[in-house]
Order: C-alpha cells, then sequence, then structure tokens
C-alpha cells in the first residue's frame, strides 16, 4: 500500500465512522482499525483528530464547489445562478449521503460554527461561496 493509499483509505474510513457515529464516537483507534493501519500511522498524516477533521471538511468541500462549477456561469442571470446552485447541491448530496451527513455535522458543530463566524466577518478566505456573490451581486442591484 502506498502513503497516499494509506491517507486515502484512512480518509474514507474517517467519513463513513464519523457520519455514522459522529465526531466523539469514531475515536482514532476506530479509524485506524477501519482503515486497516496502526492508529500511530494516522499521526503521519494528521496531526491529531482536529486536524483530520479540518481536512476531510475542506476536502469535502472542494468536490461539492467543483461539481457546483460543473455548468455554471456567472453572466446567467441570478435567478438561473441560484437555481443552478440550489439543484446541484441537491444532486450532489443525493448522489452522496456520506458527504451529506458529515458536512451536515460539521457545520453544526464548534468547527462549522467557527467556519460560519469568520466567513461572515470576512476573517476566513476559505472556499469561494457561490451564494455570497450571487447575493452580494443582487444586493448592489437593489441598492
Amino acid at each position: 500500500m502506498k502513503n497516499t493509499d494509506k491517507r486515502e483509505e484512512i480518509m474514507r474510513a474517517a467519513l463513513e465512522l464519523i457520519a455514522e457515529h459522529g465526531f466523539h464516537g469514531a475515536p482514532m483507534a476506530m479509524i485506524a482499525d477501519k482503515a486497516g493501519v496502526g492508529a500511530g500511522t494516522i499521526y503521519r498524516y494528521f496531526e491529531g483528530k482536529d486536524a483530520l477533521i479540518a481536512e476531510m471538511y475542506r476536502e469535502l468541500e472542494g468536490k461539492l464547489l467543483a461539481y457546483l462549477q460543473e455548468g455554471y456561469s456567472a453572466a446567467d442571470p441570478t435567478r438561473e445562478r441560484f437555481l443552478h446552485v440550489g439543484a446541484a447541491v441537491l444532486r450532489y448530496f443525493i448522489a452522496s449521503p456520506l458527504h451529506f451527513l458529515y458536512m451536515e455535522q460539521y457545520m453544526n458543530s464548534p468547527f462549522g460554527i467557527a467556519l460560519k463566524r469568520d466567513r461572515l466577518l470576512g476573517q476566513s478566505d476559505e472556499g469561494d461561496l457561490f451564494f455570497k456573490s450571487i447575493f452580494e451581486e443582487e444586493w448592489r442591484k437593489r441598492s
């Protein structure tokens, strides 16, 4: 098994276990066991559980954002862009229910609350929020 394979197995195991059992119900030893690696191996790839949780969210958000960009055109009317994003989010999560479960848990945990706060206050440049750009443009038009 190559190093990237081990990392991918750890991420897959963490996704499945956290989606099913939550952050606290999926200890590192359980993740390591499911991934087929030693518990210490996880720490070669991640500083700790919080780092694993944050990296998992960033990867899933990146996949979702890439999916949203398929067929998205900033030149389309606001209504069309809004409908595109909404429908794409639904399609993505229907096709990837574990991603939905993980991201829902993340966004309703202290991790997600801090991320949302930082984004609202402009203190985080993580992720390109389609809705933010759509709403800002609409707000400028109506002001």
